[in-house]
């Protein structure tokens, strides 16, 4: 019994450290962990033989309940006397060793110089001005332009998307924006997308297995960004406006016009355009934006879901990150301010 309190307390303190990282320390972490342990951990994810039609991110909770429920029953049948203190003491210890392993696998990328800030050190606003904002326009309607003559606006299902773009497009957006490249990963739909869409969940990243998974009953066209969003955090970002940034950055300057589509309408969606600018949009666009609307109010959705936000926004706030869930409001901006001041004319040049 000493060594589980002992490790807890261990457990404890190391997590601790870890969830507050000092400031002071950050230099150490962007070279040690940013740029050595965490492509290490990448690597060792990508040797292990994962099974090509099962994601292990679909099992993981249900095996590791499984198996400390394995481990009490003997703990109980062991230890007659202490036997309830024993088996607390043993769910402390799972718990203590699972957060520590989560901070060590990726929660430690919550603590690295964001992408956000240094796109806002570079100069790149967060407000968009008139030029911003026609810009989008003009370049939501080349996209729209591209399309084929029968394209579905309001589709439900269509042939399935490739789960290895992401990594190809996200890839491509790294290397011109002079960022670190990356080890691939496919992105996969989840087998739980049914209670993904109760709980209002479009993707996750299980950072224990290493794997991104987004939810197959989202709305048909914002797959692709979901996917990509998926495999930002699987490249580090941690942070869902700096997921947000690479998604938009790599479906913008990828070659297919359909994931181009998803980043703007996605980008549309997001951001609430003033009414200005609402009415200089296309009848195709507007139709886009209102059938992802429709499908998204239809959808069920079970009310433990605002208990289960709160507790992913306590976990940001533990991290630091003091804007909860407004995160995922605040890469548009930086996303497409630095995309057309930077990397749209890099690319063209």
């Amino acid at each position: 019994m000493r060594w589980r309190i002992g490790l807890i307390l261990i457990l404890t303190a190391m997590s601790v450290l870890l969830t507050n990282w000092p400031v002071a320390w950050q230099p150490f972490l962007d070279l040690v962990y940013g740029e050595h342990l965490y492509p290490f951990i990448q690597r060792l994810f990508r040797s292990i033989p994962y099974p090509k039609r099962l994601l292990v991110a679909d099992v993981f909770g249900i095996l590791i309940l499984f198996l400390l429920a394995l481990r009490l029953t003997w703990l109980v049948r062991k230890n007659l006397i202490r036997r309830w203190l024993t088996a607390t003491l043993e769910v402390v210890l799972w718990i203590s060793f699972g957060y520590f392993l989560f901070m060590m696998l990726w929660g430690l990328n919550y603590h690295r110089e964001t992408l956000y800030s240094q796109l806002k050190d570079q100069g790149f606003t967060t407000n968009l001005s008139d030029g911003h904002w026609q810009f989008a326009l003009t370049e939501t309607e080349k996209v729209l332009s591209k399309l084929p003559a029968d394209f579905d606006y309001c589709a439900l299902t269509t042939e399935p998307f490739s789960f290895e773009r992401p990594a190809a497009f996200a890839l491509s957006a790294l290397a011109l924006a002079n960022l670190p490249s990356t080890a691939t990963r496919p992105v996969k739909p989840s087998h739980w997308s049914w209670l993904y869409t109760r709980l209002g969940v479009a993707g996750v990243y299980n950072p224990f297995t290493g794997e991104p998974t987004f939810n197959d009953r989202i709305f048909q066209w914002s797959k692709p960004f979901v996917m990509t969003h998926e495999f930002g955090h699987w490249v580090g970002y941690a942070h869902e406006y700096d997921a947000d940034i690479l998604a938009y950055w790599s479906l913008w300057l990828s070659p297919d016009p359909i994931w181009q589509y998803s980043a703007w309408l996605e980008w549309w969606m997001e951001v609430s355009a003033p009414r200005t600018y609402y009415d200089q949009m296309s009848p195709s666009l507007k139709q886009g934006i209102e059938c992802y609307v429709t499908y998204i109010n239809q959808q069920p959705r079970w009310q433990i879901r605002n208990a289960f936000w709160h507790i992913y926004e306590v976990n940001l706030n533990n991290q630091g990150i003091h804007e909860g869930l407004r995160t995922y409001k605040m890469g548009e901006v930086m996303a497409l301010s630095s995309y057309q001041d930077w990397l749209f004319k890099k690319r063209n040049r």
